[in-house]
């Protein structure tokens, strides 16, 4: 008797599965208990997973019927609603699907979605289409990526403040406080407020050392690296990056580190 090859597979390649088989089958009107078998079992390793990123969760039933998960579930850089009480990142924006109706799940070119995602939790370099998963610098939330974004923002981000999603005002400083756009998002402050600023104070020289401080925005955590040059000004960048994206984290110790992100001095207005 031949012996079968072993058949390898991860948990969340075993849920994918049964969903899409279970969309399959609602699709092509199949039977509604293999239907809610296979979601119920996907759901379940999920929810035993525990964490959700980059995902749209739309359109479920949680256990208390007005949610689109368990109360347990984490989630990071999501599209659902209620508004997670843990996580970052989340947004509880319209979708903005092509056709909801028709099953096109892929994403308008003003969806809130778009650059909304983390680069850190991407897994693969193409989407469900087979289309390049990061464009334009940043991943969206879903399974799609819009492959056109005109800006480098966050499109929720922007949206939240009024500000246009088509990349004139990407670069622009909306509140004259030294930081365009887009060094506001990635620090986390409101581009509408010039009170809202990420600025170093003078340093003031303590026992035991020399103390930095900086003023910032609440629920963001900034650090600031060793300099092997003490003459330079201190760069600070967002540890916890909120809105960062993973590669221009890493650009803070290569050639781009004094021309893309904020330089902070003493007593002066961050510039580019």
């Amino acid at each position: 008797m031949t012996k079968r090859p072993t058949l390898k597979v991860s948990k969340t390649d075993v849920a994918k599965r049964q969903i899409e088989t279970a969309i399959r089958l609602w699709f092509f009107s199949g039977d509604p208990v293999s239907i809610h078998t296979l979601a119920a079992a996907a759901h379940q390793i999920l929810h035993d997973l525990g964490n959700l990123e980059n995902c749209i969760v739309y359109y479920n039933t949680g256990p208390d019927a007005s949610s689109n998960y368990f109360g347990d579930t984490t989630l990071n850089y999501c599209c659902t609603f209620p508004l997670p009480n843990s996580g970052l990142g989340n947004i509880t924006n319209e979708r903005s699907f092509v056709n909801l109706t028709n099953f096109n799940f892929q994403l308008q070119s003003n969806s809130p979605c778009i650059n909304s995602g983390k680069n850190s939790n991407v897994t693969t370099t193409t989407d469900y289409a087979g289309n390049l998963r990061i464009v334009g610098g940043t991943v969206d939330i879903g399974a799609y990526k819009f492959q056109s974004p005109s800006s480098v923002l966050s499109c929720a981000w922007a949206q939240q403040f009024g500000l246009p999603t088509d990349g004139t005002a990407d670069f622009t400083d909306t509140d004259d406080d030294g930081l365009n756009n887009w060094q506001e998002w990635i620090v986390g402050t409101v581009p509408t407020n010039s009170a809202s600023v990420l600025k170093l104070f003078s340093p003031s020289n303590n026992v035991p050392g020399l103390k930095v401080c900086w003023q910032s925005v609440s629920g963001v955590i900034y650090s600031s690296p060793t300099q092997h040059q003490p003459h330079r000004a201190t760069d600070i960048f967002r540890a916890a990056e909120q809105h960062c994206r993973p590669g221009q984290h890493d650009n803070l110790h290569g050639h781009h580190r004094h021309e893309r992100w904020p330089l902070l001095l003493p007593r002066r207005r961050a510039v580019r």
